[in-house]
């Protein structure tokens, strides 16, 4: 990528990744459809929630800052990010709470047992993402690879189970959410980094980025 497409691209990152008022808007509205989705057993309602939801655009913020050493870019990209998990464990829970006889259904039971392919779908999902938000032409894969990655419905199982106080599901789908987190952040620091992204870093931002690099790789592994 060259150097001015580069600069549009990371700006345009970086501006996906801000904290809004539209950002909760579209975590709420997409934590209530993947909730209704999950209990009455729909993959219909359920996609159309993943499509909703904009928990990509963090974790490449995250990426984007990791690459280039910034560290107020990494804590502005988490705590949007954490904004939208608890929002999205919290809404969950109070939809759970609502609903009448709320029973885990066969979509809920698919989320809590990860696997080493969940953390496979998410490496490659979160490289296509990083790499169409770095092109134009092919801005508009980035809403397929939340659906691949799925990111809100393991967030909303983890609130059911919690609400429910079935640990089983609760521990089983946050272990796939934070392995989808895990593997969507990684493999966008190595897709930015393998496109030029950080070539204009200081020794001190080198620093970082390895820092940072090493403590993402370790996650895996761990969740691995």
């Amino acid at each position: 990528i060259p150097p001015e497409g580069r600069d549009s691209a990371r700006i345009r990152i970086l501006s996906a990744a801000e904290f809004s008022m539209d950002y909760l808007v579209f975590i709420l509205l997409s934590v209530v459809v993947a909730s209704l989705g999950l209990f009455t057993d729909s993959v219909a309602v359920i996609i159309g929630a993943m499509v909703l939801a904009p928990l990509m655009n963090p974790v490449l913020g995250i990426s984007m800052g990791v690459v280039q050493g910034n560290l107020q870019v990494i804590a502005r990209g988490l705590r949007t990010l954490g904004w939208g998990l608890g929002l999205g464990l919290v809404v969950s829970m109070l939809v759970t709470w609502v609903l009448p006889d709320p029973e885990p259904t066969p979509q809920i039971l698919l989320r809590i047992r990860p696997t080493v392919y969940d953390l496979l779908v998410g490496m490659a999902a979160g490289a296509g993402g990083a790499l169409g938000q770095t092109r134009k032409s092919v801005a508009g894969v980035l809403p397929g690879a939340a659906i691949a990655v799925s990111l809100m419905p393991p967030l909303c199982v983890t609130g059911i189970g919690l609400k429910l106080g079935m640990w089983p599901i609760f521990y089983g789908s946050l272990l796939l959410w934070a392995a989808n987190l895990a593997a969507v952040n990684l493999s966008a620091i190595l897709v930015f980094w393998a496109l030029g992204f950080g070539t204009k870093t200081s020794p001190q931002t080198l620093h970082e980025f390895r820092r940072h690099l090493a403590i993402s790789i370790g996650i895996v592994l761990l969740l691995t």
